[in-house]
């Protein structure tokens, strides 16, 4: 892995002023379960200079049940969820989408913002730079998405503007929509259905390089609606 500068921030202004500074050559960690795997692999194009740790930051890590309905911090992990009693009473989806999630350990380090923010797991896009060279895909500056004429299960079947086909992996995302959700980053709301776009490719989210995702509302159920 390649060098690169490590900060803690304590704030979640602090977080974004390092975000600015380092424009677009920085990166936010918490639970770190995808990122690292990036870095490791030297997924992307351009290695970041920066890393923001917002896992020091404990105003984003709370999930309370309000009137209105559930409010998770970006720093819930998937556990938490998966285990919190008010979650799986009143919204039950979410707290099984949670408990389906990777492997334990995963969930324990994974967060409710980083499972929504992940990167695709398109086989191409991913494969590794140590093991023969990364694949120029389009998604890397390439011209075309090879996915299209080569193994493509699990990948959308709509074309994106891009050309990229591969899909979001979030679990929790599926829920998350059915549920109505709206995400609260560090410049807007953003109703969960809009959160991700085919701009970039079929699974991408629409966040700006300086944007945090903050926390997670999800409305309390009508009385009628089936879990």
């Amino acid at each position: 892995m390649k060098r690169f500068k490590h900060f803690d921030a304590s704030t979640i202004e602090e977080a974004v002023k390092l975000l600015d500074t380092y424009e677009n050559s920085s990166y936010v960690i918490a639970g770190g379960s995808d990122l690292m795997g990036c870095l490791k692999d030297n997924l992307w194009m351009e290695f970041p200079e920066a890393i923001i740790n917002i896992k020091t930051i404990p105003a984003l890590n709370t999930i309370t049940v309000e009137k209105d309905g559930l409010h998770i911090g970006a720093l819930v992990t998937l556990t938490e969820i998966a285990e919190c009693e008010s979650v799986k009473k009143t919204w039950a989806g979410l707290a099984e989408a949670a408990r389906r999630t990777a492997s334990p350990i995963l969930r324990n380090m994974g967060t409710i913002a980083g499972n929504i923010c992940q990167e695709n797991r398109c086989w191409y896009y991913r494969y590794p730079d140590k093991i023969g060279g990364s694949i120029d895909c389009v998604r890397k500056g390439g011209k075309r998405c090879l996915a299209v004429p080569g193994d493509h299960r699990f990948h959308s079947i709509f074309g994106a503007v891009c050309k990229c086909i591969a899909v979001n992996p979030s679990d929790t995302a599926p829920a998350l929509v059915a549920l109505n959700a709206v995400v609260t980053t560090t410049k807007r709301q953003i109703p969960i259905d809009e959160f991700f776009s085919a701009e970039n490719g079929a699974g991408s989210t629409i966040l700006d390089r300086n944007e945090i995702v903050t926390k997670i509302f999800v409305p309390t159920p009508v009385e009628n609606a089936k879990k």
